[in-house]
């Protein structure tokens, strides 16, 4: 059975695990990410969107802590400014960042990015970061 949406949760019972940090949303059939603020979008440390098809996404609703981002194998051409500046920004618990086997535009703005992610691989803090 596969995902094709994220169903509008009024709550995310995350309060309810405290030691369950990880959303796993691997091998559905997602075409965006988007969760509400105060649905527990805030306790999660590990995103798992891999080999999904999504084509847009909203990361900036999520923990500060956050140490693994994997979005890997989808449709995403860009991630967009508002997610771009919430990673600068909080960026300094990811530990894995994968972005590999996404149809990346390669454009004058998408060049800070760019930038961004060779910075990241090249930071002994971050094991895990692709992609290309």
């Amino acid at each position: 059975m596969y995902i094709f949406q994220i169903p509008a949760f009024t709550s995310f019972p995350l309060d309810d695990y405290l030691n369950h940090t990880e959303l796993n949303l691997t091998e559905n059939k997602l075409a965006s990410f988007k969760m509400e603020r105060k649905t527990g979008s805030e306790s999660i440390t590990h995103l798992l969107l891999a080999f999904n098809k999504i084509i847009e996404m909203d990361v900036t609703v999520l923990s500060k802590d956050l140490a693994v981002l994997e979005l890997n194998n989808n449709s995403l051409t860009t991630l967009g400014p508002e997610n771009f500046d919430w990673l600068k920004k909080n960026s300094s618990s990811l530990k894995s960042l994968t972005l590999t086997g996404n149809p990346w535009e390669c454009a004058c703005y998408t060049w800070d990015f760019v930038e961004w992610v060779i910075t990241k691989m090249n930071e002994s803090t971050v094991s895990n970061v692709a992609i290309l």
